[in-house]
């Protein structure tokens, strides 16, 4: 009796489970995998309107024209991918700093991490209305941005005036152009390591002040091997949030295609574009996990 009561009470909560999840299989299967395997369909067909839609197949037609005959197409990859590797990498060491100091206990902290979080909360509003296309966001982000080159400027010209090489101001201008934007896409990362600095055993800290380790040495020899699961994460989404971002060029160029209602030829750049960010992934995680410490207590 006992036993038919739990096996009955297994399967109310197998059920109440299933009934919690099938809302998100039912939006998985209509919003993502019918979409999915669509766009799929339209790299082989070609689409032509009318009173309904009409296909035509090409086979490998569009695929051979993107890797091909379409120059714009490598340069633009190539260059994305480029400037991805310089990206990750300067948000990975500018996320690991920040972390790494609001971590430690002092005043004003939670402001302080608040600050380096707000650009992960300002895009659900601002920028999402920018992409949409809000007029008095546009004028706002562009006055903002005008005020910040303008006083990165006048930075520029006092540095002329003095003997420093023109190359070296150059180089300097180039990198203070660039910190708003590895500050803008560090929130993530800043509060993954923060997580992750966060997990390291006191008694490990302990043991490692009473050896009379430093903070240098305590860094390098326990802190980044222990937090190296936490820097593969990073690396992944930092990977991914680059080369998806709405402003990458590619992504410009396939929403570019779709709204022409170039479907298929669209289609073909995104599914191209989506086996070599996988490839990309998979090398990155196949590497990163020979060098990865796993802690265990």
């Amino acid at each position: 009796m006992k036993i038919r009561k739990r096996n009955n009470y297994e399967r109310r909560k197998a059920l109440a489970g299933f009934l919690f999840t099938l809302p998100w299989l039912i939006g998985a299967f209509n919003y993502f995998l019918v979409p999915l395997m669509q766009s799929f369909l339209f790299t082989f067909n070609e689409i032509i309107p009318g009173d309904g839609v009409e296909y035509r197949f090409m086979g490998l037609k569009f695929y051979k024209e993107a890797l091909l005959s379409d120059v714009e197409f490598i340069r633009v990859l190539s260059s994305n991918i480029g400037n991805m590797g310089i990206r990750v990498v300067l948000v990975l060491i500018f996320s690991l700093f920040i972390a790494t100091i609001l971590n430690q206990k002092f005043r004003g902290r939670l402001m302080a991490r608040a600050v380096f979080f707000l650009p992960v909360i300002i895009a659900s509003g601002v920028v999402i209305n920018i992409i949409k296309g809000d007029i008095f966001a546009q004028t706002a982000l562009a006055g903002q941005a005008g005020g910040s080159q303008f006083q990165v400027t006048v930075l520029q010209n006092i540095l002329y005036t003095t003997r420093i090489n023109p190359q070296t101001i150059t180089t300097l201008m180039n990198i203070l152009n660039s910190l708003f934007e590895v500050a803008w896409y560090s929130g993530i990362q800043i509060l993954i390591f923060m997580a992750g600095l966060a997990a390291i055993p006191p008694q490990v800290k302990e043991a490692a002040s009473i050896e009379g380790a430093t903070g240098w040495e305590f860094f390098w020899k326990i802190t980044l091997p222990m937090i190296t699961p936490i820097i593969q994460i990073n690396i992944i989404y930092s990977i991914v949030d680059s080369l998806t971002d709405y402003s990458n060029p590619m992504i410009q160029r396939i929403y570019g295609l779709t709204r022409d209602l170039n479907f298929s030829y669209g289609a073909t750049l995104s599914w191209i574009y989506y086996g070599v960010i996988f490839v990309i992934i998979a090398v990155v995680f196949a590497v990163m996990n020979r060098k990865t410490f796993y802690y265990v207590d």
